[in-house]
């Protein structure tokens, strides 16, 4: 394109036009993208320039660039309503005017869209309605579905009607112009989604409250998608209560529809770990927790398939799903044998917690929750703890067992000491270096200040100087013991290696607590005597550590990442949805 051309459609010069002249072959000239002059025009929103453009050169109405836009929709694309306006009414006094009464004489209806400059596709198939409801631009839609309403129910390449991309933006003004002017509802979505599909992946609250209140709605609702999957279906595994719980009140009966895999909104709530929408769900729908999916698990089965205890443990806190705490699936496993499967400590202490647990079933195997921990080749510190809850509360083990299928207890046989236990014990042996060493230079440096034989035991008889002598003795000999304990222990001798990383870790943290007993009351004694207030804030701080260690390791747990059942839909992540 001539670059006094380029400019001047961009500037919106009128002017230039004149001195360039009318030739037909000047005027069609492209950017490398096939943007004509008026392309431009219409992006930057000039419309005198458009008008000037069309008296000069008619063909350029239609033409398209390397996307397939025309200049219409480019225009709806930027929202300029003045510019949509002039390039449809001038459509409408060349030649397009009497389209409909042509469709009503008999006329191939799709030869006569191509023919139509509102109805024309780029090459998404998007429609100028589709540009102005994605880039959001009320008034462009009005205007457009005021001159042909029949536009709201064109799909383009991806299936998206127009009333779905305004859900799935969360165009509340734009999707109530288009249900108030078109009055009907294209469901048109990817994968056969309806736009309240849309609205609840997306989270879009006030669009899900507008769509539930149509008539339409007790069809819309139960409406699944190729997928089988509801609305409820979505907003459950995204965490959304609020839409959960308005669709709950319009109709509590779709808790029970199913997708492709047999599983309930309920089962992707509690997979997902969303407590409060299985709570919200079990008080519209109790014994929607009885729902099993193609593999026979319930909710629970679900929540601890993907470790979630908060959801557990909500689980079992409500009476009335005793039952499902010894249901077994279809491979008969019970939530006990998931939960030890997984190595999942909290949860299996969770299930033998409650008085119901059955500690004899059996899975298809013949084999007990206890036969389950004991088959593992390898021994972790999770599977011990495990092992040890299960013999406490009296575990049994199954009646099958027999020949090259038994083995023994895992704290008696660690089948070649497992690798975490070998890097706990040297873990633990650096550390109880490290704290001997402190707490015997601290008998060399005691607090006080230097004094003459004579003068030595001034403070003998002070409570924090006798806590400080006795703390540091105890950290000191204790940290002595792991060190001595872990050093003599032999890999190769059955159970030795990891009940010494058991003992050793009770110890240390012994030692710990009197390692931060003996500085905080060495600083009490050098600092109370000119600053009480800061020695007593200093002990405050020392003594504090034992109460944030619990809780931040508590966390740390919780968010390790571990292999999950993916509860959240292949067709959301596979959408172009960011």
């Amino acid at each position: 394109m001539d670059s006094r051309l380029y400019t001047a459609a961009r500037l919106g010069k009128v002017e230039v036009l004149d001195q360039l002249g009318d030739e037909q072959c000047f005027l069609l000239q492209t950017t490398p993208q096939k943007n004509t002059a008026l392309h431009l025009a219409a992006k930057f929103g000039h419309g005198g320039f458009v008008k000037e453009m069309l008296k000069r050169c008619d063909s350029l109405l239609k033409q398209t660039n390397s996307k397939g836009d025309t200049a219409l929709h480019v225009a709806s694309r930027m929202g300029h309503v003045e510019i949509v306006n002039i390039l449809l009414n001038h459509d409408h006094q060349h030649g397009s005017s009497s389209w409909r009464g042509d469709m009503e004489e008999g006329q191939n209806e799709e030869n006569e869209m191509e023919e139509v400059l509102i109805r024309m596709k780029n090459k998404e198939n998007n429609t100028a309605l589709h540009e102005a409801v994605r880039h959001g631009n009320t008034q462009v839609v009005e205007v457009l579905l005021r001159r042909d309403d029949d536009l709201a129910c064109i799909v383009n390449s991806a299936s998206e009607s127009p009333l779905y991309l305004a859900a799935e933006n969360g165009s509340l003004e734009i999707l109530k112009t288009i249900l108030a002017i078109a009055a009907v509802i294209v469901e048109g979505g990817p994968d056969g989604r309806t736009p309240l599909h849309a609205a609840a992946i997306r989270g879009h609250f006030e669009l899900v409250v507008e769509l539930l209140n149509l008539k339409e709605c007790p069809e819309l609702i139960r409406r699944a998608d190729a997928f089988k999957s509801t609305a409820l279906h979505y907003a459950s595994s995204a965490g959304n209560l609020n839409i959960v719980q308005a669709i709950l009140q319009t109709d509590p009966s779709v808790t029970y529809l199913l997708d492709e895999d047999g599983l309930s909104p309920l089962h992707y709530a509690a997979g997902s770990g969303h407590t409060p929408i299985v709570n919200k769900i079990l008080e519209y729908c109790p014994d929607a927790a009885e729902l099993v999916d193609k593999s026979g698990q319930n909710s629970l089965h679900a929540a601890i398939e993907n470790e979630e205890v908060e959801v557990v443990e909500a689980l079992l806190k409500r009476s009335e799903l005793d039952e499902l705490i010894n249901e077994p699936d279809n491979q008969k496993d019970t939530p006990l044998h998931l939960a030890v499967n997984k190595e999942k400590y909290a949860i299996v202490k969770l299930l033998l917690e409650t008085s119901k647990v059955d500690l004899r079933a059996m899975n298809k195997d013949g084999r007990t929750a206890l036969d389950v921990i004991e088959l593992k080749e390898e021994r972790s510190f999770q599977q011990v703890l495990m092992w040890k809850a299960l013999k406490r509360a009296g575990a049994a083990r199954g009646q099958r067992r027999h020949g090259r299928e038994m083995r023994q207890q895992p704290t008696s046989r660690p089948r070649g000491a497992d690798k975490s236990y070998k890097a706990m014990a040297n873990t633990l042996t650096v550390v109880a270096a490290l704290i001997a060493t402190v707490t015997y230079s601290a008998v060399f440096m005691m607090p006080g200040g230097n004094k003459d034989r004579e003068g030595a035991t001034t403070s003998i008889n002070d409570v924090a100087f006798k806590t400080f002598v006795i703390s540091d003795t105890i950290a000191m000999c204790t940290s002595m013991i792991v060190a001595l304990v872990l050093v003599w222990a032999v890999p190769d001798v059955p159970g030795m290696l990891v009940n010494a990383v058991g003992w050793a870790l009770w110890l240390m943290w012994i030692s710990l607590g009197g390692m931060i007993i003996s500085f905080v009351t060495a600083v009490y004694i050098d600092v109370s005597i000119k600053s009480r207030w800061l020695a007593v804030v200093v002990c405050i701080m020392g003594c504090s550590v034992p109460f944030l260690v619990t809780p931040i390791v508590t966390v740390s747990a919780r968010q390790t990442p571990h292999a999950k059942r993916n509860f959240q839909y292949d067709q959301i992540q596979q959408s172009p949805l960011p």
